[in-house]
């Protein structure tokens, strides 16, 4: 064992990731989001698909009459779905489902409980807030919210792998020590879990182009925006221990040149609002 507490590289040569059992979407919302990857899917039989899960429908009308959506009064499956959309839907299933995924015990990457779980919804709440200051597409914004919601998902199929000590915070410093323990990284275990839940194809390349444009000023818009949101959300602390906090830079980016001088600010104090309504609407926190 080196001194960050992981096993040896040699013990964990053995470790095969992709043939690692990756986490399930709770059954009721992989049942739903399939649906939604069927063209024939109707209004209807998405209203009675929730109908059936009393618990989830209740979830669902819970956060959609919350601040995060900003509506009142949504008191049936149907008149969510009517208001959502298809592609709402499909992100708020997500979140619900990622959420859920992301709810165990994660200390060994400095995480508090549900820390994980509050910084994908803070990071996706973040992109999709600074999307919409940069007047991207409906597409684009939920693009970046799903990305958003799986930037720390890998976590979950490394982490039974780590000996249960604190990992090194700073974004490349991790990397290299998930590497060295077990030949792979979050970011590359994040993308399995994404292909084993038929996630968008155009999140998947996003997710790569985020991971290989890491660090870059001048990555391309999308992954600028991906990358922007994470290191707002993470420099804020969100979700981690004390003395856990990563070292991360906000700071304007090449490829976002649109968000400069005062239009800079206004967005970042976009995105942090948005990220503590997310907050609040989600988990409750204050």
């Amino acid at each position: 064992m080196d001194g960050l507490g992981l096993r040896s590289a040699s013990d964990a040569a053995a470790l095969h990731l992709a043939t690692e059992p990756v986490p399930p979407l709770a059954l009721e919302i992989a049942e739903i989001l399939l649906r939604l990857h069927d063209d024939r899917t109707t209004v209807r039989d998405l209203e009675h698909c929730i109908e059936r899960e009393p618990q989830l429908e209740d979830r669902l009308l819970a956060l959609i009459n919350s601040p995060f959506y900003g509506l009142q009064s949504i008191s049936s499956a149907r008149h969510a779905v009517m208001v959502l959309g298809f592609r709402g839907l499909r992100s708020m299933l997500l979140g619900l489902g990622v959420t859920d995924v992301l709810s165990g015990d994660f200390l060994v990457y400095g995480s508090e409980p549900l820390g994980l779980a509050r910084r994908a919804i803070g990071v996706a709440a973040a992109a999709r807030a600074l999307a919409k200051e940069l007047s991207f597409t409906a597409a684009a914004r939920e693009r970046l919210f799903v990305a958003g919601l799986l930037h720390e998902i890998g976590k979950v199929l490394l982490a039974p792998h780590l000996t249960p000590h604190l990992l090194p915070t700073e974004p490349m410093a991790l990397i290299l020590a998930e590497r060295a323990a077990l030949g792979v990284d979050h970011a590359e275990a994040g993308r399995l879990v994404a292909r084993e839940w038929r996630i968008d194809p155009d999140v998947q390349a996003l997710l790569r182009q985020r991971d290989q444009d890491a660090g870059r000023s001048s990555a391309a818009p999308l992954p600028a925006v991906l990358q922007l949101a994470q290191a707002i959300v993470h420099q804020r602390g969100l979700g981690y221990r004390p003395g856990s906090v990563p070292v991360m830079q906000v700071r304007p980016m090449d490829a976002l040149p649109r968000l400069s001088g005062s239009r800079w600010h206004g967005a970042l104090d976009g995105a942090v609002e948005a990220v503590d309504i997310a907050d609040r609407s989600w988990f409750g926190q204050h």
